[in-house]
């Protein structure tokens, strides 16, 4: 799992659907995915637009929740408030519970994860930074870069990595939002 291999299958979805040039939009992880597609395959798509993330390495604060998440037996749980009462408790007061649920789906009469959560353990390193071979490509189509006002994720020293990249970035700051800036104001 990483961000080369990310953007290969969003290139094979662009292909599969005949798509001509999309713009392409990314959130966190999809924006770190999207950033990879635009500087690997740029005659791909027609622009690019990134939410609350830089091409910049983070540090991991996600292993406790995919930790808790593995830890869970999804499997035999009754119902949905079964799986986020045991999440809550596994986790501290402020995670971001109802965000990871999102990620439980019911199938065939059983719950599973939407996400491969061993690969994303064995991976977390790799996708909390960026790819190093693609800090010396260049994207020179439009690209919007959208921060949460309240997020720490795209700080004002990332403006310079971002331009470096995309030099036709153009950076919004959305006010009164945080890393979710859609869910915070859509």
């Amino acid at each position: 799992m990483s961000y080369s291999d990310m953007a290969r299958d969003v290139l094979a979805f662009i292909e599969r659907e005949e798509l001509q040039r999309p713009l392409v939009i990314g959130h966190s992880m999809g924006g770190k995915t999207a950033m990879a597609l635009a500087l690997e395959h740029p005659q791909a798509i027609g622009g690019l637009a990134v939410i609350d993330i830089a091409p910049e390495p983070y540090a991991d604060q996600f292993s406790p929740y995919v930790t808790a998440m593995r830890g869970l037996d999804v499997a035999a749980a009754a119902s949905r408030r079964e799986v986020q009462q045991a999440l809550a408790h596994s986790l501290c007061a402020d995670a971001p519970v109802d965000f990871l649920m999102q990620k439980l789906r019911r199938h065939d009469e059983r719950f599973d994860w939407r996400l491969n959560l061993l690969a994303v353990a064995v991976c977390m390193q790799d996708l909390c930074g960026f790819p190093e071979q693609l800090l010396r490509q260049r994207y020179e189509g439009p690209a919007l870069f959208v921060a949460g006002a309240d997020s720490d994720y795209v700080r004002p020293e990332s403006q310079a990595g971002i331009e470096r990249l995309f030099p036709r970035a153009r950076l919004e700051a959305i006010a009164h939002a945080g890393h979710c800036v859609h869910a915070d104001q859509p």
